[in-house]
């Protein structure tokens, strides 16, 4: 599992991430500075759940994926798990959490 999330070119998904950082607004901005800051911070850990919430076309997915780019990039390990199919389809890597964490569905 986590030698499939390290087997990513760090320098294309530094570059992936710095073209997506640009396309942020204002708000999807601040969104994915504060996400990334308490991810990084040591010191934060046990306080790092967010919720993001918004109407279909916000940018909630796009955060999602932008903060994969850039962690992938550092070489961090990364999983993208959704609570079902269509969800895992549009993130990267991404998969159900059954799938992932062979969680049983009975």
């Amino acid at each position: 599992l986590i030698a499939d999330q390290l087997n990513y070119n760090c320098d294309d998904e530094r570059t992936m991430a710095k073209i997506r950082v640009a396309q942020l607004n204002q708000e999807q901005f601040n969104a994915y500075s504060t996400i990334l800051h308490r991810v990084k911070d040591k010191e934060a850990i046990g306080n790092n759940l967010f919720f993001l919430d918004g109407p279909g076309g916000t940018g909630k997915t796009f955060i999602y994926i932008t903060l994969c780019h850039t962690l992938w990039g550092e070489g961090s390990v990364i999983l993208c798990v959704a609570s079902t199919g269509i969800a895992a389809l549009i993130l990267p890597g991404g998969r159900t959490a059954h799938s992932m964490l062979k969680i049983p569905i009975d």
